[in-house]
């Protein structure tokens, strides 16, 4: 459990972060305008969305070997990504001076623009990392709930957002913000990859010989989504 825990940890804390720091980033550029704030937010829900999509589909599609195979080829460009902009930009995951909007530019599609060059495939891995490992475990570990992983990822939400106020931000300067969070990324590719070889090592069985373990019937996702809209009070009209 103890390298499960530590890679969903990192993930999320890692992805709770970098939403502050290029949020911070920014700012100065666009302005403090609702827009700005509501592009930030827009591109990371998006790819939030997408990576859970890619769990979900891959996880339907592949054995836990296989998928752990594709997130390492992800994690791997992800790296390639930041190394390439090492020498080029302050900070591997802050763009330089010729990323500032010009006259006449659209701040929204400048925003989503930006923070898709910069950071764009690595915070989709770590989008995917938590549901990812919660599946690879509940399959390498059949008798196990997944779900203490679930708390461990809203632990390091948590400490991703309180920390930066009141640690990151006084005591580093946005570049070297963004030079330890590369690192921090770096550290979390090599946990992954150690969970990934051993998963390699330890095969479990293919995801289509343990579908049953979590099957997901339409009225039970029909819920899910329509629940969460009821007013209090009002009596449940979903069966």
């Amino acid at each position: 459990m103890a390298i499960y825990a530590v890679v969903v940890f990192l993930g999320a804390f890692l992805s709770f972060q970098v939403e502050l720091v290029l949020g911070k980033y920014v700012l100065p550029w666009f302005g403090g305008t609702p827009a700005v704030f509501m592009s930030c937010i827009f591109f990371f829900q998006i790819v939030l969305l997408a990576g859970y999509g890619y769990v979900h589909v891959g996880s339907r599609a592949a054995s836990p070997r296989t998928a752990g195979l594709m997130q390492m080829a992800a994690l791997l460009a992800s790296l390639a990504s930041l190394l390439w902009r090492v020498f080029s930009w302050p900070s591997p995951i802050t763009p330089g001076p010729a990323w500032k909007p010009r006259a006449g530019d659209d701040p929204a599609w400048s925003i989503l623009a930006l923070l898709a060059a910069s950071v764009g495939l690595p915070y989709f891995v770590l989008s995917a990392t938590s549901p990812a490992v919660q599946r690879w475990y509940s399959l390498v570990h059949a008798q196990r709930s997944p779900y203490l992983l679930y708390a461990v990822s809203n632990a390091g939400s948590l400490l991703g957002l309180v920390t930066y106020p009141s640690l990151v931000e006084p005591a580093l300067t946005l570049r070297n913000q963004g030079v330890v969070w590369s690192i921090g990324f770096g550290v979390f590719a090599v946990t992954v990859a150690y969970l990934v070889l051993a998963l390699i090592a330890n095969p479990a069985p293919t995801l289509n010989s343990r579908m049953s373990v979590f099957p997901l019937k339409f009225r039970t996702a029909l819920r899910t989504i329509v629940l969460p809209f009821r007013r209090p009070g009002r009596p449940t009209w979903v069966a």
